[in-house]
């Protein structure tokens, strides 16, 4: 597994660990994901089985009927041929095409378990993302509410002061205007919470009012980690699945390029087969199928070698060889890709504490000017 443990469990939230859980479970996209890795397996089990020889037990029933001639003769009835036989083929693996083959099998089976620790890391990444997204939008419409009751009270004062004409009328439309554009936010708020919890419960396999009817209590923002275990981006690198599946579908093509240049060279082959046969022709019976006097058998041997077919093959190890450098191209372009995501994700997350510090120092001053203010309003000074 090349996921950190439980990296969800850090932000202590119950109803997040239940949506993942969810997610996992229900995901089309991981269960995709899944079949592939069953797929590789299957292949990789076919290929392994190329090094074994075939051997197959036949059972033949022939019934002959009587020619023309055989009829005027008076012959009515036909004849019955019974063949048993154990056969047995094999093609010595003399320049390793068989193992190369299960090479490039293995490598893709690994590939197609990066694929789905990917499939699962993203799956993971979206569903906290919009759970987030929810969470915030939740509280942005809670502050966006109480910013209305007291943008309602101030254009309540100001009302009451031009009234008495301690104030003119701009002072009047200035806290209407204020009033009506943040109540006119709270429809936006509104719909952008509906739309993300509708991603989210397509997210995880179920209707979209799947999250609004199953939690319908407004969740808490969750605990933001203090500390986040990153380590060096070298090691995040290192865990990164998409980097995986990219290096071992390099090496399953470049186990391929072994294939092709074996198919260049002669190949052996063996076979046979040992059984037994019997008829009801004549003095014959069927019941003698299984003795000794009645065997057949058959010995092969063959010897491929290619000759007008040669620049084909050549070519196409050509083929093999492009698609090869196409897949390192691919891998060090996820490297490095991997490697800028990385150093930008760890500058976020410096610049976003940096910001977060700054806010919570305006917030205080804020605070402590909303206090001055009302004191001086209650003292009438202002």
């Amino acid at each position: 597994d090349t996921r950190p443990p439980s990296w969800w469990q850090q932000f202590d939230d119950a109803r997040l660990q239940d949506l993942l859980k969810t997610g996992r479970e229900n995901s089309q996209s991981v269960q995709t994901a899944a079949l592939r890795i069953l797929q590789a397996q299957a292949q990789l089990g076919i290929s392994t089985s190329a090094e074994l020889p075939i051997v197959q037990l036949l059972f033949s029933d022939t019934y002959t009927k009587p020619d023309l001639a055989q009829q005027l003769q008076g012959k009515k009835g036909g004849s019955t041929t019974q063949q048993l036989n154990l056969q047995a083929s094999w093609e010595p693996d003399l320049w390793g095409a068989i193992r190369r083959g299960v090479q490039s099998d293995e490598a893709t089976w690994v590939s197609t378990v990066a694929a789905y620790q990917a499939a699962m890391v993203a799956l993971e990444a979206n569903i906290a993302t919009l759970y987030f997204n929810i969470c915030t939008l939740n509280v942005r419409l809670q502050v966006a509410n109480d910013n209305l009751l007291q943008q309602e009270e101030n254009k309540r004062i100001a009302h009451s002061r031009f009234r008495a004409g301690a104030s003119s009328e701009q002072d009047l439309r200035q806290a209407q205007v204020l009033y009506e554009q943040t109540r006119a936010h709270i429809p936006t708020l509104r719909a952008a919470l509906l739309q993300s919890q509708h991603a989210l419960s397509v997210l995880l396999g179920k209707l979209p009012d799947y999250y609004q009817k199953t939690y319908r209590a407004a969740a808490p923002m969750p605990t933001i980690p203090v500390t986040i275990p990153t380590g060096i981006p070298r090691d995040l690198l290192q865990r990164r699945p998409d980097v995986l599946q990219a290096e071992y579908a390099a090496i399953a093509q470049s186990a391929r390029i072994g294939q092709a240049k074996a198919a260049l060279l002669p190949s052996f082959s063996l076979g046979g087969s040992f059984g037994f046969q019997s008829s009801n022709g004549g003095q014959n019976n069927l019941d003698d199928l299984l003795k000794w006097r009645n065997p057949i058998t058959n010995m092969t041997a063959g010897l491929l070698f290619p000759i007008f077919n040669h620049g084909q093959l050549v070519n196409y190890v050509r083929v093999q060889d492009a698609v090869f450098q196409q897949a390192v191209l691919n891998y060090q372009t996820k490297v490095l890709s991997a490697q800028q995501e990385v150093e930008d994700a760890l500058s976020a997350i410096t610049g976003y504490r940096e910001a977060v510090n700054s806010l919570r120092d305006a917030r205080t001053a804020a605070r402590r000017s909303t206090i001055l203010a009302l004191e001086r309003y209650k003292a009438g000074a202002s």
